[in-house]
């Protein structure tokens, strides 16, 4: 049986190039919000046209994660109904406003898993490279408004904290977690530029995640870099654990030497220290964040389609802060549960992605450790609409699609890529004939 890679889409390349240029823009942009609309928007509604131009195609893959997209979707218009005409419940959102934005990032989601499950390596590689530029953009914001450069620290939001570009310190800190594990990881294994690498990744780290002050940020930080961490160390050979364990002691000294300037500082010491508290003032007493959320439980289990698109607010004052509960108040038991299955698919792929060898395995090793902090995160704060959640998300399900085609011998691959793509086919040959 011959293992030739199938070529069953060879991209006209005038029209790849438009892509993938409007592509970089968009997500190189994408930490840019404080403009509406923002360019990521703009460039969103482009890449519709250009990717129909460039040439996409449906698979099973994609069609899977089409109807989990679609039953949310439709089960929150459904919620919608009897609220279609209600007034503003804040942030200047309407329920059949919010439900339109929901929508368009599930579209958004689709639409990368379709971009994506075609020549995944590039694509994807590409995306995630203009992601983190966009991280190193955010973070040097956050250090410059921390150090109230040009008086950018006295339009922060909340006081101790940093937001930088967006309007909540908590979406920085979650923003420049992807772009932090890209740059370690390309530390680990391309030994090229290393220093500007560190400088790169010291720098998103610091101010996107840490200057944001966000428990949930931070901790996930934490939990995906032991995630990359210990795949790169079983996937990869003696050489690159060296660099594991040359790059965890740079670390420890780096982090050892941010704790003693954190404590030089009285201010910053009372900052953290109150930051590091399991809960919050908001967090405790009946109506407080927790209570809120376990009043709810019960009163949404009587509620076949929950308290209807972002109409929480009005029965508890404030947001769910758990985007599992969000998603039954809004869309009901039916979307709840097909949220809930959505994240548990995803975990599922995303996890097969990054611990079984094939061309795309090393771009799942960034993507699905950010992915699953995410779903992780979900349990205390509102992550249904941060856009590069579905990016994410996106991400997993094209270079899934792309997997199941590369083992049936019709992965829609352009001649970048054959070569790799043949190899892993190889491997996969030899281990059947092994067997």
């Amino acid at each position: 049986m011959s293992l030739a890679v199938t070529r069953a889409f060879e991209p006209n390349p005038a029209r790849e190039k438009v892509l993938r240029s409007v592509l970089w823009l968009m997500l190189a942009l994408s930490c840019v919000s404080f403009i509406e609309p923002s360019p990521y928007e703009f460039f969103f509604f482009l890449l519709i046209p250009v990717s129909l131009f460039a040439g996409i195609a449906l698979t099973r893959t994609t069609m899977l994660l089409f109807f989990m997209l679609f039953t949310i979707v439709v089960a929150q218009f459904f919620s919608l109904i009897p609220y279609i005409q209600h007034r503003v419940v804040g942030d200047g959102l309407t329920p059949s406003l919010y439900t339109m934005y929901t929508v368009y990032l599930y579209s958004s989601a689709m639409l990368f898993a379709v971009i994506f499950s075609h020549n995944s390596v590039e694509r994807v590689t590409l995306a995630i490279r203009a992601y983190a530029y966009s991280t190193i953009f955010a973070g040097a914001w956050g250090i410059l408004s921390f150090m109230n450069v040009g008086g950018l620290g006295d339009n922060e939001p909340i006081s101790g904290r940093i937001a930088g570009p967006f309007k909540d310190p908590n979406v920085l800190g979650s923003y420049c977690i992807m772009g932090v594990l890209f740059l370690v990881q390309s530390l680990l294994l391309d030994k090229r530029h290393s220093f500007l690498k560190l400088a790169a990744a010291a720098i998103a780290f610091v101010g996107g995640v840490f200057f944001s002050m966000s428990r949930g940020s931070i901790g996930a930080m934490m939990v995906e870099l032991v995630f990359l961490l210990s795949v790169t160390w079983a996937t990869y050979g003696r050489d690159i654990r060296k660099r594991i364990v040359t790059g965890v002691s740079v670390f420890v000294m780096l982090a050892a030497v941010g704790v003693g300037a954190i404590a030089t500082s009285s201010d910053m010491l009372e900052n953290v220290t109150q930051r590091a508290k399991v809960e919050q003032e908001y967090d405790g007493g009946v109506t407080g964040r927790f209570g809120n959320q376990k009043r709810s439980i019960n009163m949404l289990i009587e509620r076949p389609f929950g308290f209807g698109p972002f109409r929480f607010p009005i029965t508890f004052s404030l947001q769910p802060h758990n985007s599992y509960i969000g998603a039954f108040s809004d869309a009901g038991w039916v979307g709840g549960l097909a949220f809930l299955f959505l994240v548990i698919t995803t975990s599922f792929v995303g996890l097969r992605l990054a611990l079984t060898r094939s061309p795309f395995q090393r771009a799942a090793q960034v993507v699905t450790p950010a992915t699953l902090g995410f779903f992780l995160q979900a349990l205390q704060i509102d992550i249904d609409h941060w856009r590069f959640v579905f990016l994410m998300i996106g991400a997993i399900w094209g270079m899934e699609s792309a997997r199941r085609g590369l083992n049936a011998g019709r992965y829609l691959v352009s001649s970048e890529s054959a070569a790799s793509a043949d190899a892993y086919r190889g491997v996969i040959a030899t281990g059947v004939r092994s067997r």
